[in-house]
């Protein structure tokens, strides 16, 4: 089949969270009847500025941990009558609720008060997340020979092993994906609107379309492109709204996923400072059995904080470029798991105008970061499930190291990791 599939395409990142778990019973959502198509506003998305300071801590919302989870409704209600608030979100799972400090209370008493609770371990204030700059270039031909990265992996040689199976499950944890897009749309199972419950998880940026296309576009169906697992499924998780969230959002997708049949959860997103509630999301969906992977981030230095990517557990993904260099715009850390194409990568975007459809275009475009290389590698973990549905997040991630290509002199480098990442090679591998 595959010596047709060939491929290009660009890479994002940003800066947050991500998540996922094990299949149940997950309807198909009725994409032939959408109508809604979200438009991209920029007032709208400047908006959340009015909420954070000049770091990207909410003036107005702090997450409370409990040192357990909350399964007493009533302790809740206790808690929000004796201080006279009301919790707008609640994770019970991993022991988080959101307070939202009243117009008055310009000063930490309230989450000061509420620390001393012997329920109550600590707080945060809410950190926003925002998707990082990328770069774009339009193309007029959506080819498959525009899909370079499929090549460099070996992918046309590991499909005829496997191309992956509908009942694994991939979560693109992101800015929502084109639900009616023709070479993903087969793909696509019921997912969760995180910023807008009552909402379908469409996409209004065009990044999470672009990584979703990545990981398993729809192949053999004599259309655009193909994803690295292209029989598996697509669960999309909108917590980014035009390209913004809040560590609140990316933590509470992470679980919802890993509670509703994910096996592995893409994460291209990337938060440069401390999140307990994004470590407890992270902790909470490996230890359900999700694999997690995330972008290392494309600030081209060595970041001593970038989350989730540097979780315990966390497949981090660096980015490399056609001709198997080190991508100039990729971060680098002893973190750094593996590494897999990211520069000028080709794959699916919204069919409809987003914000980054005006640098790709619409329906396939190119784009360059490691939020592109991300879903290479999630792709890959997708793979290795469907071949072995016994496989633990810990070895899934051992397998992925061991069978990568070395770029360096060494064992370990702080840029590729272990190595570029090669299908043929993981799945060949006992």
């Amino acid at each position: 089949m595959k010596n047709s599939l060939k491929l290009t395409l660009v890479t994002l990142l940003t800066i947050s969270s991500v998540v996922a778990c094990s299949r149940g019973d997950i309807a198909v959502p009725d994409t032939e009847q959408q109508t809604e198509i979200p438009q991209y506003s920029e007032v709208e998305a400047l908006s959340a500025g009015k909420e954070y300071n000049a770091f990207g801590v909410s003036k107005k919302r702090f997450s409370l941990f409990f040192k357990s989870k909350i399964s007493d409704s009533t302790l809740i209600k206790k808690m929000e009558e004796k201080y006279k608030t009301k919790f707008k979100r609640v994770i019970p799972e991993i022991g988080v609720a959101v307070v939202e400090k009243s117009e008055t209370d310009e000063t930490n008493d309230l989450a000061g008060s509420m620390k001393a609770e012997s329920t109550v371990d600590s707080y945060e204030n809410v950190n926003l997340v925002v998707l990082e700059k990328v770069k774009g270039e339009k193309v007029d031909d959506p080819l498959l020979s525009k899909q370079y990265h499929l090549d460099t992996i070996s992918a046309d040689k590991a499909w005829d092993i496997n191309m992956g199976k509908p009942n694994v499950v991939i979560a693109i944890l992101d800015t929502g994906i084109d639900l009616n897009h023709p070479d993903l749309k087969a793909n696509i199972i019921k997912g969760k609107n995180i910023v807008n419950p009552e909402s379908r998880p469409f996409d209004d940026n065009g990044h999470g379309t672009h990584v979703a296309g990545i990981a398993a576009a729809v192949a053999d169906n004599n259309l655009g492109v193909a994803g690295v697992a292209p029989k598996c499924s697509i669960m999309p998780v909108k917590a980014l709204k035009y390209g913004k969230g809040s560590d609140i959002d990316i933590a509470e997708g992470i679980v919802w996923a890993a509670n509703n049949g994910a096996n592995v959860i893409n994460i291209s997103i990337g938060l440069y400072t401390k999140s307990t509630a994004l470590e407890k999301a992270v902790k909470y969906a490996i230890g359900k059995g999700v694999s997690i992977v995330s972008s290392a981030g494309n600030e081209a230095k060595s970041s001593k904080m970038h989350l989730p990517s540097m979780i315990k557990g966390v497949i981090e993904v660096s980015a490399t470029t056609k001709d198997d260099k080190f991508a100039p715009f990729s971060n680098f850390a002893q973190q750094v798991s593996v590494s897999a194409p990211g520069d000028k990568i080709f794959s699916t975007m919204p069919t409809y105008q987003v914000e980054l459809t005006a640098k790709a275009g619409k329906s396939y475009g190119t784009l360059s970061g490691t939020s592109m290389s991300s879903p290479v590698v999630t792709g890959l973990v997708a793979l290795l499930k469907s071949q072995d549905p016994s496989l633990t997040p810990a070895k899934i991630k051992e397998k992925i190291e061991a069978s990568s290509v070395s770029l360096s002199k060494k064992k370990y480098d702080d840029k590729f990791g272990y190595g570029r990442v090669d299908l043929l090679k993981a799945l060949s591998l006992k």
